[in-house]
């Protein structure tokens, strides 16, 4: 799938499927994701890699899927948040310029 303004999503579908997952399970042991708990298997295609302090690779908590879902969503939250940020201002500026129309027809304000 492809979106407008940005990259094309990866069909990452077949990764999920049932029989892939078994034999991931058998071959690299299963990790539950913290998010789903859908018991996946312990690499690197599903979960992504962090680094900790002793310099060694680790695997997160959560699945590929869960964390892309969560940046997704913060991701549309921080735009909706400067959406109804313009809104305000754009909103306080029509109403000054039409405190000021309003006070100058009636000629209580003098340029």
């Amino acid at each position: 799938m492809t979106k407008a303004g940005g990259r094309p999503r990866v069909d990452d579908s077949w990764l999920y499927d049932t029989e892939t997952v078994r034999i991931g399970v058998l071959l690299f042991g299963a990790r539950p994701c913290t998010d789903c708990g859908l018991p996946l298997p312990a690499c690197s295609d599903y979960f992504s890699p962090s680094k900790n302090g002793d310099g060694f690779a680790h695997l997160k908590s959560a699945c590929k899927r869960c964390t892309a879902a969560r940046y997704r969503g913060a991701n549309r939250q921080r735009k909706q948040r400067g959406r109804d940020e313009a809104k305000a201002v754009r909103l306080v500026h029509d109403l000054c310029v039409r405190t000021s129309r309003m006070l100058d027809l009636r000629g209580l304000v003098r340029p």
